[in-house]
């Protein structure tokens, strides 16, 4: 009898505790040099190599100017001389550098002395002049790459268009993303990505993550239908999209409305998105933020944000649930299948919440004194990753300064 009522007494304790207590031990903090402030940037991302080693890049922005850094190996590197600059990403362990220049997609490769470039691609005459938003590798893949961007599309009504263009405006047109193969030195054509709309919409790819089988896409997609809002003001409908496209077959397996929601620019509308991938599931957070009329970015408290939770496989999509309140919500997954979402309390708090066997734990701070930039609810300032040992690894800035570190994040 003194097993089962042992086993009783730890669920009680279980389920009065919540599901997981963290142990949080800080392995590693440190100052990211050559930064004198923090307010014009708006996305951080953190790469992790085998040996656990962060790259850390940055997308800065201001009145007059936009460019991107790179901190590696304990030093930065300005990256605007290679280009119009895509993206970064890592293949087969090394730190790569996309860019886009006089036509031709350039790749290079982060070495101590600095990016050494390794090959370029002409781009194929259908995908000039359009916008290039990811390149990536596939892993264990030989020499082959793919490329996510963006075509404009003209308005399928001539009526519509020449009635703007009378209006003074310059044509109506709508993007539409596409998704081409690099192989070879050379581009195939591009199919496009499936959005579940009309013609007449845009959808934009806002996530876009990958593995052996799969790319998986998350994105917007924007309506010119007008709507009225609760509060009186003019919206439009936006939804939420997720595409699943499948390399082997070389199609869209999955594509279906994850939420439809009526937006205003900024009043109502959709944050920053983030989505992880394990075993070919799909886990996806997202905020609703809302905020009354006359609000200014500075004004925090009269910000609501909203904090929803999606899953996406191949047979089920799981309809979202509110999981908590903030804003930049993350969500990366442990090598053990846990789901771990981030996001930033209004005090500045870095608040965790896991999801085991559909089980949610309750909410954990995990950093205090995190900065809340201007503009904070549109941009990606705070970047998560597990490492190979599940050591996590976190960047967002505190005091002005933008700050590196490492934790340990222990069940007890």
């Amino acid at each position: 009898m003194a097993g089962p009522i042992k086993k009783l007494i730890l669920l009680i304790i279980t389920l009065a505790f919540g599901t997981l207590t963290f142990g949080n031990v800080l392995l590693e903090r440190r100052v990211i040099p050559d930064r004198k402030d923090c307010p014009d940037f708006d996305t951080v991302e953190v790469f992790l190599t085998n040996d656990c080693k962060p790259a850390i890049f940055i997308r800065e922005t201001g009145m007059y100017k936009e460019g991107y850094s790179l901190y590696w190996q304990n030093k930065s590197m300005v990256l605007d001389e290679y280009g119009w600059l895509i993206n970064v990403f890592l293949q087969n362990n090394h730190i790569m550098l996309a860019s886009v220049k006089d036509d031709k997609i350039a790749l290079y490769e982060a070495r101590k002395e600095g990016f050494h470039r390794i090959g370029s691609v002409e781009l194929g005459k259908e995908l000039r002049h359009r916008s290039a938003g990811w390149v990536f590798d596939i892993p264990e893949s030989s020499d082959k790459y793919y490329l996510i961007g963006q075509k404009a599309v003209s308005a399928a009504n001539p009526l519509k268009a020449l009635a703007h263009i009378l209006s003074g405006g310059h044509g109506v047109t709508y993007s539409k993303p596409y998704l081409a193969e690099i192989a070879g030195g050379e581009t195939s054509r591009f199919k496009e990505i499936e959005y579940g709309g009309k013609r007449d919409e845009s959808y934009m790819v806002a996530e876009v993550v990958y593995d052996q089988a799969a790319v998986y896409c998350l994105g917007l997609r924007y309506s010119d239908e007008k709507v009225t809002l609760p509060n009186g003001l003019p919206g439009t409908p936006v939804a939420l999209h997720f595409t699943k496209y499948d390399l082997k077959k070389k199609k869209m397996i999955q594509k279906h409305t994850i939420v439809e929601k009526n937006r205003h620019l900024s009043r109502c509308n959709f944050g920053s998105l983030s989505m992880a991938v394990n075993k070919g599931t799909a886990s996806i957070v997202f905020p609703w933020i809302t905020s009354p009329v006359g609000t200014k970015s500075s004004q925090i408290d009269r910000y609501t944000s909203d904090i929803y939770y999606s899953q996406s496989d191949t047979n089920t999509n799981v309809t979202p649930e509110q999981i908590g309140k903030g804003f930049f919500p993350s969500v990366i997954i442990d090598s053990a299948g846990t789901v771990y979402v981030f996001w930033l309390d209004p005090s500045g708090n870095l608040v965790c919440k896991t999801k085991q066997d559909d089980i949610w734990s309750r909410d954990r701070t995990i950093v205090t004194g995190i900065d809340l930039l201007s503009g904070f609810t549109f941009k990606r300032y705070i970047a998560a990753e597990f490492d190979s040992k599940d050591n996590l690894h976190l960047v967002f800035p505190s005091k002005g300064k933008l700050i590196y570190e490492k934790r340990k994040l222990m069940e007890n």
